[in-house]
């Protein structure tokens, strides 16, 4: 048999220097290279990988003594008071971060003083709504207005010894007072009156909230009102 021709000896040589190459992974180019397969179970835990990882850095923040510093600085306790007639519907807004017990009022004027009991307790962000009391029709009641300063100085005492007038207490902002001064006027008649609302929480204690207030005298006959006081 003849001897390979040189051609054909360089073609082999060729050959194996390929395959050689082929098999040597510093040889082979980026896009030669095998990529490699990313199951959906490793594709999804690298997409929330970084969510988780934000989580717990919240989770060691919020738990941190720093934090409980910062919730005990910026802590808001805030009742507001929506409307109150002392002898009718109540409304209260919890707009702090606690929940609180609200105690009672306490009214005072140079006449009388009373203390109105609530005993509720209003959870964050919540309101309390307290219904009218039913010893007291105030819709059939009567305001004393309209009449002189002289008058006016009588009504003031009447409620002491006629049972068929009543000092009456409203809030300065109650939908009801606003009708009665707008509608009024000049002739609208009130007289002065201090009032504290008194409230607990669990975050300060005891706590106290002036609530300004204005008195009226409203009259209410013994046939409107059932014989009660």
């Amino acid at each position: 048999m003849a001897p390979p021709s040189t051609t054909e000896s360089t073609s082999i040589e060729t050959k194996k220097t390929d395959e050689a190459d082929s098999k040597d992974p510093a040889s082979q180019t980026k896009s030669d290279r095998p990529v490699p397969q990313t199951t959906d179970v490793q594709s999804r835990w690298k997409w929330w990988l970084p969510y988780l990882g934000g989580i717990v850095a919240l989770a060691a923040l919020l738990s941190s003594p720093l934090m409980k510093i910062y919730r005990r600085v910026t802590w808001k306790e805030e009742v507001v008071v929506i409307s109150f007639r002392s002898v009718g519907p109540q409304a209260f807004w919890n707009a702090g971060d606690g929940d609180v017990f609200l105690s009672h009022i306490d009214i005072k004027s140079r006449f009388n003083s009373e203390m109105i009991s609530i005993n509720t307790i209003i959870k964050a962000k919540e309101f309390l709504s307290i219904p009218k009391k039913p010893e007291f029709d105030f819709d059939h009641a009567r305001l004393i207005s309209e009449v002189s300063e002289d008058d006016w100085q009588e009504f003031l005492s009447k409620p002491q010894f006629d049972r068929s007038y009543y000092y009456v207490f409203l809030f300065k902002d109650d939908p009801i007072l606003q009708l009665y001064q707008n509608t009024l006027r000049s002739q609208f008649r009130s007289y002065p009156v201090s009032a504290q609302l008194i409230y607990y929480s669990a975050h300060a204690g005891k706590q106290s909230k002036e609530v300004p207030m204005v008195g009226i005298i409203m009259h209410l006959s013994m046939e409107a009102n059932s014989g009660k006081k």
